[in-house]
């Protein structure tokens, strides 16, 4: 805590403090949050071919979706 005697010739400390007001708060839960979802929309498209990130690659790329018979035969040349 930092204190600072006032201008005007009083002896009574002023304490400066920067607290975290309610809207900063909020918008670091929102955005971790947000982060949190994508990374686990992205391990959905990469794991399972779905969640959002899947039907944006599907409908507006045009990107067609892996089946499984598709996966089956990427893993025997494998």
């Amino acid at each position: 805590m930092l204190c600072v005697h006032s201008p005007g010739g009083s002896n009574e400390p002023v304490h400066a403090q920067t607290p975290l007001n309610l809207t900063m708060i909020i918008t670091i839960v929102v955005i971790v949050v947000i982060v949190f979802l994508a990374i686990v929309d992205v391990s959905c498209y990469f794991m399972n071919s779905c969640g959002v990130t899947m039907f944006i690659c599907v409908h507006v790329c045009g990107q067609q979706p892996l089946t499984s018979t598709d996966r089956a035969a990427e893993e025997l040349e494998r």
